[in-house]
């Protein structure tokens, strides 16, 4: 059966993609899993992978055509097989991370089988509804019966407009609010940064005075979506002092031992302690969804990025299965392939729990902003040389500030203070790192 591949939603804030370059053309065989195309977000030109596997039957956006997301974009057939009208191909998109129970779902099971649109049940009628992932995300935060939508979109389709329209005819009429104008300054809050890209420029005074610069996507992708974790994610924070006198010895013997090719950073062992005390406390590792609170099956943590272009979060996937040694290489790949643009869709939106370091800036400490839909970020400053009171004596010791924030609509503050009194245990005795 003819699959329609549809612009997926790389990103919880993403609404349209651009078709940068097809790696196939029309007629070439293509196996599941395999990149098909580049496509450009808000942040990112980002390799798209193919959930059915066939043969390029019709590409539907060309190249240099931006297109919302939920909208058919290429065709893959059976060998042999002609290729039908869109209305007649069923559909397969981006897997959401969060979207465990969709409606009408269209996409490809964990096996590699083929799933078909599942039917509606309302009461004793079964109706079939074509809705674009968007869509169907939509509909379920605004609480909408996607079978009593009449869609506008290809082939019946309903479509995010569709959605909208919906949701304004529901809605009772609201009485006129007068709002006072209240002056207030920008607050530069911290961006999250892990790696100081070589290439990041900077604006002098000299080159903006008198200027007006329109903000890239990327700019506003990051203002939508910290905007929206302050908006809805109650954020706290707790913070607490490492003594990273010991963590610094072992990471230098541990060096030594390894050689040239495999380096272990200070981050690599604070990221691995954080995959520790995530499973003494899991719910560091849940995102919230309406009333349901989702606990993931594996913990990938973001590393905050600092590009030229603006603050990534990059996904090293899978940690709970890796050792220290395994993780500061998967790191290094990833932060390596961040910095050339050759991250996946997965990679790009697939964190579970975000560790944001500024310590190489020279930061004793700061509160970074929660990565929707996640639950909890763990800011990182430098580790400083300071006279601190041990056994009786001041001595100069290592140490560092860590600060956890969390939303309060899923962690209390004394889970928070657990999880960073743990995090510091592990760090004040690294050998556990080590296990």
């Amino acid at each position: 059966m003819a699959t329609t591949i549809e612009m997926p939603q790389m990103g919880f804030d993403m609404h349209e993609g651009t078709i940068v370059r097809w790696r196939k053309n029309e007629g070439d065989d293509v196996v599941r899993g395999e990149i098909i195309a580049e496509i450009q977000t808000d942040k990112a030109v980002v390799d798209m992978e193919a959930y059915v596997g066939g043969v390029i039957g019709k590409i539907v956006v060309g190249e240099g055509q931006t297109v919302p997301v939920g909208s058919p974009i290429v065709i893959i057939v059976e060998p042999g097989e002609e290729v039908p009208g869109l209305e007649e191909t069923g559909t397969s998109s981006s897997f959401d991370p969060l979207n465990f129970e969709q409606v009408g779902a269209e996409s490809a099971d964990p096996s590699g089988h083929e799933t078909k649109d599942e039917p509606l049940n309302l009461e004793s009628d079964a109706t079939w509804v074509k809705a674009s992932p968007l869509a169907k995300k939509m509909a379920r935060e605004m609480d909408l019966n996607l079978a009593t939508i009449r869609g506008t979109g290809p082939g019946g389709r309903i479509v995010k407009k569709d959605i909208l329209q919906a949701g304004e005819d529901q809605m009772p009429p609201t009485p006129q609010v007068i709002v006072p104008v209240v002056e207030s300054k920008l607050n530069e809050a911290e961006i999250p940064i892990d790696i100081i890209s070589e290439g990041s420029s900077e604006v002098t005074g000299e080159d903006v005075v008198g200027t007006e610069v329109v903000l890239s996507k990327m700019r506003l992708a990051i203002g939508a979506r910290t905007s929206q974790s302050i908006r809805e994610a109650p954020h706290y924070y707790v913070t607490t002092e490492v003594d990273m006198e010991q963590a610094w010895e072992t990471r230098r013997e541990l060096n030594q031992s390894l050689g040239k090719d495999t380096r272990v950073s200070l981050n690599d062992m604070i990221i691995r302690a954080c995959i520790k005390a995530i499973k003494r406390f899991p719910k560091f590792n849940s995102s919230i969804r309406g009333n349901q609170l989702i606990f993931h099956p594996h913990i990938n943590i973001g590393i905050a990025i600092d590009m030229k272009e603006g603050l990534i979060i990059a996904s090293v996937d899978d940690c709970e299965s890796r050792d220290l040694v395994g993780l500061a290489k998967a790191t290094k790949d990833v932060i390596s392939r961040a910095q050339n643009g050759k991250l996946t869709d997965r990679e790009y939106t697939g964190a579970t729990f975000t560790v944001s370091n500024m310590g190489m800036l020279g930061i004793d400490s700061f509160t970074a902003i929660i990565n929707p839909p996640n639950s909890a970020v763990l800011s990182v400053g430098a580790v400083v040389e300071k006279p601190v009171v041990k056994n009786g004596a001041v001595v100069v010791a290592r140490m560092m500030k860590i600060t956890v924030a969390s939303d309060h609509r899923v962690i209390d503050g004394a889970d928070a203070a657990r999880f960073v009194q743990e995090v510091r245990r592990l760090l004040e005795r690294p050998l556990l790192l080590l296990m």
